[in-house]
């Protein structure tokens, strides 16, 4: 099933459990006054019910004054003749009960329906209205992502976002060329490292409309110097953070306490904790006790 075909059957579910919902409210309107039995029953002894519509135990009626109302009947044989004697108008319908299937679904419609466009809300912002693109050696595990050379995805994408080690490659991997391919509606978004955008190339892109605007958490050089162009640039289309947001108290003691305890483990001849390379161990282990 293409993308297309996807969004119809979507849309179809969506549009089939909004006519389940009116279908339901419809069928039992909302403006009904609940009456209790024994309150139906004083009323038509003193003349304010003008007639009653009975399906099963299921009664729904009006009052005198315009009023409608709805109860339940308990097994009550007089309740006919009651009512004749006070003038009230009786219609009779066959009970009519709901098939398993729409109980079912009418009992599970809300979640169902949240459900439903969460899925549909999720699949909208994470392909973008039509698909998702990557460019290089991705491990994106999002749904329909397409992966299309550098052209391709600068061309057709409304959000560029960079994830990126510096490598010969990499660097200043958008210069000039690259924004004048982009859309005059796309953001460029950089969370990486700052040497994979040409600065200079970037101010002129903004400053001459090439492109919408930039987020930038990462800069050439860091930090951000006073002088930097980027800072000339209006505030509204580009938005400048300081790569810093691992820097607060609780991570600034942490890492201490981290260096401290690694320190202590190594000095015990002991396998670090934050190890990612294990297979060094015995040489490592051999080179210490030699110098022990």
């Amino acid at each position: 099933m293409n993308q297309l075909s996807r969004n119809l059957a979507l849309w179809l579910l969506l549009i089939l459990m909004v006519l389940l919902l009116v279908n339901v409210f419809t069928k039992q309107p909302l403006h009904d006054q609940e009456m209790i039995f024994s309150d139906f029953l004083a009323a038509v002894d003193k003349g304010e019910v003008s007639e009653v519509t009975i399906q099963g135990q299921d009664i729904h009626g009006k009052r005198a004054s315009g009023e409608s109302f709805r109860t339940f009947s308990p097994a009550y044989p007089e309740l006919i003749t009651d009512l004749r004697a006070k003038g009230v108008k009786i219609d009779a319908r066959r009970e009519d009960p709901e098939p398993f299937w729409y109980v079912l679904l009418v009992n599970w419609f809300p979640m169902i329906l949240l459900i439903g466009l969460w899925v549909f809300f999720m699949r909208q912002m994470q392909v973008g209205g039509g698909k998702a693109m990557s460019f290089g050696k991705s491990k994106a595990k999002l749904l329909n992502v397409e992966l299309v050379d550098l052209s391709t995805l600068l061309r057709e994408s409304d959000y560029v976002s960079l994830h990126v080690v510096i490598t010969p490659e990499t660097y200043h991997m958008i210069g000039e060329a690259e924004l004048r391919q982009m859309k005059p509606t796309a953001y460029l978004i950089n969370t990486s490292r700052g040497e994979a955008i040409d600065e200079a190339a970037l101010v002129k892109a903004v400053q001459e409309n090439w492109i919408a605007g930039a987020a930038l958490d990462v800069f050439e050089p860091e930090p951000l110097s006073a002088e930097s162009l980027l800072r000339t640039l209006d505030p509204m289309k580009v938005f400048l953070t300081p790569h810093n947001i691992a820097h607060t108290p609780d991570s600034r003691d942490a890492s201490l306490a981290m260096t401290l305890r690694t320190a202590l483990t190594v000095g015990r001849g002991e396998r670090p904790e934050s190890m990612v390379n294990p297979e060094v161990l015995p040489r490592w282990r051999a080179r210490v006790s030699v110098a022990g």
